[in-house]
Order: C-alpha cells, then structure tokens, then sequence
C-alpha cells in the first residue's frame, strides 16, 4: 500500500508495508514525514524551513485497519503541527500492532543512563485521545497534546521504550497494558483548570529512573497500576488530594517498588482507594545504602571487610563484601544498591509508612578481617522518625564508616552525617 489517501484529497492518510513502493514510498525502507509532503503536499505541507517543519491538514494513520504487515515510521530532527482536529491514530486491526514500528529520534547508550537525541517535536491538537500503539522506541522527542489525552497502549509482544523525552498535554496521559522502560522523561501537564484527576494514569512500568512528573489543579499527579517499580520519580506541583493514588487494579500495590521518591511535600498517597492493609504484604520504600568503610583518621578504603544490614523485622537486606574502595555493591537495575526502609498500607481508612525500624549495622560481624574490631550499630532509617503521609522524606544511608585496628592505635572518630544516626553497641564477646 505504501501511502494512500482512501478518501481523496482532503482526507486521512495513511501508510502501510514497507515493502510496498505504493505512493512514492521508497521500498524495503521505514515511512517518513519527506516522503509524505512528497506524496501529499497540499494536505502534509512541507514549510521550507531550515529545520524541516511540516503541516498536517488532515488525519493520519500508521496503518490500513486490515493488513497486519511490517509497517515502520522514523522521524528525526523535525517539527509536525497538527491542524485542530486532525488526529494521528494507528491501525485498529488488534493483530497488526506486533508488526508496527514507530522510532522517533536516536538512542544514546543502554541500561539506566541510556539517552536520546535528535528526536521531533510533534504537536497533535483536538479532542479524544491521540493514541501510539505498537513497539516505540521515543528518544530526544517532544511530544505535545492541546485539547486531548495521550495514551501509550502496549500489546503482547511488543516493546515501548521513551528516553529524554517530554511529553506535555493538558489532557491525560495514559499507560495500557504496561511500558518496559522509562529513562529521563519529563510528563507535564500545562492545565491549571482543576478538571483533570490525574496527570499520568494506570503506569504500568518495569524499569522507571530519573523522571519528573509536574502538574497543578488536578486530584493526584500520579496512578500507577499494578507493576510501579520507580527510581528517582520526583514529583513537582501542587494536586489537591495527593501525590499518588491507587487505581483499582494496582493489586493493593503489592508489587511496588519505589526507590528514592522525591514527593511534592503535600499528602503522598491518596486514602481514596485501598492499599493492601498488611504491612508484611505492601508497597515498597526504598532508599540508597551506599557506605563505605575506611581506616580511621586518613580516610583509606578498607577492603575485604563483610558488611551486613538487617531490618527491624529480621530480613538481611545486605551481606557483601567490600571491594578495593571500600565499597559494596548489591542488586540491579532500579534496585542497585536499594533496600527496604519502609512499607506503606492502609491502616483503617488512611495509608500509612511503617518504617522497618530498628536497623542493625555489621562491620567486620564475626571478625573475619583478623586485625580489625567487629561494629555493630543500631539505627533508625535517616528521615524516618517523623515520616507520615503528610510530612518528610526518606534519605539515603552514606558516608564512611570508619573500622579500627585491633592494636588499640590512636585514632580520630570524626563525627561524619552517618556517625550521627547511629547509635554503636558494644563489640559482641
């Protein structure tokens, strides 16, 4: 089909099959917005800009609604507006959405500090909902909804991806049937109306880090589904209920796992709809335990020395050993170098935060680094004493920990950040 106007001039375009030379369409390559002011310029209008800049006068689809071939779309450094009214959508055939592709910018590096550049600016205007479906791979990319919600739909088999992107609207922005990866994506909503409930809706997410979500005027900012495993989530604005809310199907949020929250400093989590009401079987607070143990005095990293970290409850989160620079090193991913500090549920009509006080700190436990004192210490999780739903944050466990010799040397305890919240207990016998 390549590209195709079934209407006639005036109507919604579409294009389909990459292997089709149809409408201009260079076979066996992705679709692009060149080819379609080529193939359409009275209705994808190219500006003659520098920077390539292109009008769309009428709807478009990735797609025929029939056919499920393999039908690819790139786009990089462009800028598209959207006439009022003049939608994109994609093929509502549920069997093609395994073989569409849409790849906007480029990707930069892998894991967690994985990037992009060079992506477009897409400016979408009307009312409904402006829906992306299939496999997406969004990076360096604005994407911006004026009047209209924007939905990101995963299906069985596909894989969708955003990295360094904004994504603005002042409608909704919704997640069905979940997001593999978000990295470095700012969502922002610019109405200040007080209609909307949510900024972003039903996320479903396995691999969040380093993003933003902002707003003012809506209930919460967030509603994150069942999966919500997060790392470096801030959340800026002010919602006139609170930061999160539970969405009926987020299983009482069992499976969350969120890793240095950076809360608004108003309500966290709404007392709308239920948590899980077991403490021991909740939603998960993490924070960074990133010490470091260190000769007294001169600070030199003291290496093959056995740290363990346990919970109020008896859990033992951490037992490794440190390496050349004092360091350990635990976990994976969003989890890498996270532990459990804390376990929000609800508590009769109310959520709450029930932190895993009191942890018990291991330095050398059995001695096994034979020229060195065993440490214990027994601590409060930094930031927990006056954590609550409506107050605080929870920080993270750092700094050194300096470990004596056995030979009694003169040594200087300086007072260091986690000096301060550790209470030491007496070297077991």
């Amino acid at each position: 089909m390549g590209y195709f106007q079934p209407g006639g001039a005036g109507t919604e375009i579409q294009w389909y099959d990459d292997n089709d030379a149809t409408g201009g369409h260079t076979a066996g390559q992705p679709h692009s917005r060149a080819e379609l002011a080529v193939a359409f310029p009275s209705d994808f209008v190219a500006n003659g800009t520098a920077l390539p800049s292109y009008r769309c006068k009428v709807p478009t689809r990735h797609g025929n609604n029939v056919g499920t071939a393999v039908t690819t779309f790139t786009d990089e450094d462009t800028v598209t507006l959207h006439d009022t009214g003049k939608i994109h959508a994609y093929s509502t055939n549920s069997g093609a959405a395994i073989n569409q592709h849409t790849n906007l910018g480029t990707k930069i590096g892998s894991g967690s500090i994985a990037s992009g550049r060079s992506g477009p600016l897409w400016d979408i205007r009307g009312t409904g909902a402006a829906t992306f479906r299939g496999n997406l791979g969004l990076y360096g990319s604005f994407i911006r909804a004026n009047g209209l919600n924007i939905a990101f739909s995963a299906a069985a088999g596909v894989t969708q991806e955003v990295m360094n992107c904004l994504i603005q609207g002042t409608g909704i922005i919704a997640f069905t049937g979940g997001l593999a990866t978000l990295y470095n994506v700012n969502f922002m909503s610019t109405t200040t109306t007080g209609t909307l409930d949510f900024v972003v809706t039903t996320l479903d997410v396995a691999k969040m880090e380093q993003c933003t979500i902002s707003g003012t005027g809506m209930s919460s900012l967030v509603q994150p589904g069942s999966q919500f495993t997060v790392r470096d989530l801030a959340l800026y604005g002010s919602p006139s209920d609170a930061d999160l809310r539970v969405s009926g199907g987020a299983g009482g949020g069992v499976a969350w796992k969120m890793v240095k929250m950076r809360w608004t400093g108003g309500k966290k989590i709404s007392d709308v709809t239920a948590l899980s009401t077991d403490p021991n079987n909740a939603a998960g607070e993490y924070s960074l335990f990133t010490t470091r143990v260190v000769q007294p005095a001169i600070g030199s990293p003291i290496s093959g020395v056995r740290v363990l970290l346990e919970d109020g409850l008896g859990n033992l989160l951490v037992d490794q050993v440190t390496d050349q620079f004092g360091s350990i090193a635990f976990g994976a991913d969003v989890l890498a170098s996270a532990v459990r500090v804390a376990d929000w549920y609800r508590n009769g009509s109310v959520h709450i935060p029930r932190a895993r006080n009191p942890f018990r700190l291991s330095v050398n436990p059995f001695g096994e680094l034979g020229a060195y004192e065993r440490v214990n210490y027994l601590l409060n999780w930094p930031g927990s004493d006056e954590y609550s739903n409506t107050f605080g944050q929870l920080d993270d466990l750092k700094d050194s920990l300096p470990l004596r010799l056995k030979s009694g040397a003169s040594v200087s305890m300086q007072a260091s950040g986690i000096e301060q919240a550790l209470i030491r207990m007496p070297e077991a016998t």
